[in-house]
């Protein structure tokens, strides 16, 4: 064989292997490296997908990126009230005082009543006053029935029950009035006559202070 061709088979045999291991070699930084996959989610959760990114976009954010955590509503507690003295709150109002009976500043039957009687079937009061002196168990003075006639009276009280009798001397009807009386203040009671001029009466008195008595 002409050896001129042995050399020339023998160099194109070397240029091909050679191109060939060129080939296979991979140069260092040029081909892309495999992505390693994301790590677990602590606690067992979900693992969120990778941001795939193309060379000149911008990557879009995924879902659990654009989650808003819901917002908890706050109760402010009540501000602390304000003490005053004595560790009372500031501004509490103070309770009403029970209201104290009066007094009975009688211990006797002396003095004036005013009587309201209240006529059988008439809307208006009938007014009346009695100026009265106790001694013991015996009563006196005068009944006041208006202003045209007063009327001497005379009776008896045992403690509460008190009868009184007054009569007129002009036209002699006898008139009668019998009850009986707590604390010397108030007396309830029915007046009648021995005339058919005059209708029983059922009346009311109250013993007034003296400021306030009758003339």
């Amino acid at each position: 064989m002409n050896p001129r061709l042995l050399a020339l088979g023998a160099l194109v045999a070397f240029a091909i292997a050679t191109g060939t291991t060129s080939l296979a070699q991979t140069t260092p930084g040029s081909a892309t490296q495999p992505t390693p996959p994301p790590p677990a989610a602590p606690n067992g959760g979900a693992t969120q997908a990778p941001i795939v990114t193309v060379p000149g976009t911008t990557p879009t954010p995924t879902a659990t990126d654009l989650s808003v955590p819901t917002p908890t509503a706050t109760i402010a507690p009540p501000p602390p009230s304000r003490r005053g003295r004595g560790g009372k709150p500031k501004g509490t109002p103070a309770p009403d005082p029970s209201d104290t009976p009066e007094p009975s500043q009688f211990s006797n039957l002396d003095g004036v009543w005013e009587i309201e009687g209240q006529p059988f079937g008439q809307r208006q009061a009938v007014y009346s006053h009695l100026n009265l002196i106790q001694k013991d168990q015996e009563l006196s003075g005068t009944w006041k029935r208006d202003d045209k006639h007063t009327l001497p009276v005379t009776g008896s009280f045992d403690g509460r029950v008190f009868k009184l009798t007054a009569t007129d001397p002009v036209t002699k009807t006898v008139y009668t009035l019998q009850g009986y009386v707590e604390n010397y203040m108030d007396m309830v009671g029915r007046a009648s006559a021995d005339s058919t001029t005059f209708a029983p009466l059922n009346f009311t008195g109250q013993h007034r202070k003296k400021s306030r008595a009758a003339a």
